[in-house]
């Protein structure tokens, strides 16, 4: 029996999200301690003034018996007002209704101790599963990067092996000859990625067409292929679009007015 227990709980370790539901509830039960300390203290402080209010009639009381059955002591109190907590099912005390007292004291322990506390226990027990769900998913993005940072370390070293000693660039030929070692590093990163995506890869890092790329720009390419779109990639992407067409009308306006000195050259040649 011993073993079974011991399978199940590997069974439940495998499979993530039956994990992550189980451990948020056992950390939502020792959340709730708290809460039910809190309750166990509602429910004494009102039993010890229903207990006095309710539970002490007169001689000549015709509900005598029903307030010492339910209110006679500050524990029978207390079972009473965990029932009301647990089903505010108000029939039974129907006939202490026809004073205003007995109804108010249960309306308000009703509204604020029972809702009040249920709520309070509920808000407690999802904070608790939301809390693991965020560190699960702390600890999936920690090992998410651990495996990035070892997938750039074998990579580096399979392109300088390729480019050669104390290489900076690589060039089409030393890519085609680690070719196969690369796809083999992506597919360990669960990225699908053929030849061909590489060769289309480097042709658009060659900025410059020189038929070389930087080998740390590769690098940077083949990280982005196995990370999620994030908004500081789309504003690292914008800024590199602003960047471009800031210089691209620098240059413009350098070469107009090139062309307008050179125009104003040929007009004084002229008059001359």
């Amino acid at each position: 029996r011993l073993m079974r227990i011991i399978r199940i709980v590997r069974i439940i370790r495998m499979l993530k999200q039956l994990y992550l539901t189980a451990t948020g509830f056992l950390d939502a039960i020792i959340a709730s301690f708290w809460v039910t300390v809190l309750c166990s203290l509602v429910i004494y402080i009102c039993a010890v003034m229903t207990t006095r209010l309710l539970g002490r009639p007169d001689l000549d009381d015709p509900l005598a018996n029903l307030r010492e059955q339910y209110f006679g002591t500050i524990s029978a109190s207390m079972l009473t007002l965990f029932q009301l907590m647990a089903y505010p099912a108000m029939d039974k005390f129907e006939p202490l209704y026809s004073d205003n007292l007995p109804l108010t004291v249960f309306v308000l322990f009703i509204i604020f101790g029972a809702f009040t506390v249920l709520s309070i226990l509920t808000g407690v027990v999802s904070e608790a599963m939301l809390e693991r769900s965020r560190m699960q998913e702390e600890e999936r993005r920690f090992e998410t990067e651990r495996a990035r940072t070892l997938f750039v370390r074998r990579a580096r070293k399979v392109l300088e092996t390729a480019a050669g000693p104390a290489a900076e660039f690589l060039d089409r030929s030393a890519l085609d000859a680690c070719m196969e070692e690369l796809v083999g590093l992506c597919a360990g990163q669960y990225v699908a990625v053929r030849p061909t995506d590489l060769e289309a890869m480097f042709d658009l890092v060659d900025y410059r067409g020189t038929g070389a790329v930087e080998i740390e720009e590769l690098l940077y390419s083949l990280t982005q292929l196995s990370a999620d779109l994030r908004p500081m990639s789309i504003l690292e992407l914008r800024k590199t679009v602003i960047q471009g067409l800031h210089g691209t009308n620098r240059q413009i306006a350098a070469l107009e007015a090139h062309v307008r000195s050179v125009d104003g050259r040929l007009a004084e040649g002229l008059v001359a």
